[in-house]
């Protein structure tokens, strides 16, 4: 399953990536169009917002396995291997309740958007629906991430094995 995980964060990373770039790519046509030729990208900043939820959404599954999210842990370092444990649980646990309903409103946002068929106003009239799926794709794989480490983690290590040891074997 750990592998899975990084070929999807894999993946994600580098279509964040390409996200970035087209995004840079279009800022500096747009502005040279204008300069040069008085005329830009059409509707380019909603294109940019559209570009930037992939470059932001996607990668939060690879700091998620990577346990890179900003944490104090101060004081959580000096306490015993079993209470961080149970802190760090207690932590993975909680941050399921803020995400779930980030989750259902980006379902619910995304289903709208499907539905009714919106669309940003501006010359392109680009569909509304591909930015909302990218927040909730990016959120679903954050959070299916999110709960594979509580569980792999916090899992007691095998007999014979440290618990750091334990950890590495996931």
């Amino acid at each position: 399953m750990e592998a899975g995980f990084r070929l999807i964060e894999r993946i994600a990373i580098a279509v964040a990536a390409a996200a970035v770039l087209a995004a840079g790519a279009i800022i500096c046509i747009n502005i040279a169009g204008r300069t040069a030729f008085r005329f830009g990208i059409p509707d380019a900043e909603i294109i940019i917002q559209d570009l930037m939820v992939l470059a932001v959404m996607l990668p939060l599954a690879t700091v998620a396995g990577r346990r890179a999210h900003i944490a104090v842990d101060l004081v959580v370092r000096r306490l015993t291997p079993g209470a961080q444990r149970r802190i760090n649980a207690a932590m993975g646990a909680l941050s399921m309740v803020f995400l779930v309903p980030i989750v259902w409103s980006g379902w619910a946002n995304f289903a709208s958007a499907w539905r009714t068929g919106g669309y940003y106003d501006g010359g392109l009239e680009i569909a509304e629906w591909p930015g909302r799926l990218a927040f909730l794709v990016g959120m679903l794989i954050f959070v299916a991430r999110s709960i594979h480490r509580v569980f792999t983690d916090y899992a007691p290590a095998e007999p014979g094995e440290s618990p750091a040891e334990g950890k590495a074997r996931h």
